[in-house]
């Protein structure tokens, strides 16, 4: 027995991500392509962690989209409101 990975992209763009007052993420745009590795190298307080906890929906950012495995999420949404409600599947 085999075992397939599939591989899949991630495209985010205009990523906005806020802790109370506090900016995290400004503007965050990347394509990352279907079979490609990507690399999230900085300084600490830069937002590498807090970008991978929106990608793993850990964290909600208050604007942009994100596309990862076929899935596409619209932040646009009102305050309060659950992300899978603006899940699309492509």
């Amino acid at each position: 027995m085999s075992i397939q990975f599939q591989r899949m992209s991630i495209q985010l763009k205009d990523i906005n991500c806020f802790y109370g007052a506090h900016q995290a993420l400004f503007n965050i745009t990347l394509d990352c392509p279907a079979g490609e590795t990507l690399v999230l190298l900085g300084p600490s307080g830069a937002g590498k962690s807090s970008l991978l906890r929106v990608l793993n929906l850990l964290e909600m950012p208050r604007s942009g989209h994100l596309r990862i495995a076929g899935n596409q999420f619209d932040f646009k949404q009102s305050p309060g409101r659950n992300p899978s409600a603006n899940c699309a599947k492509t």
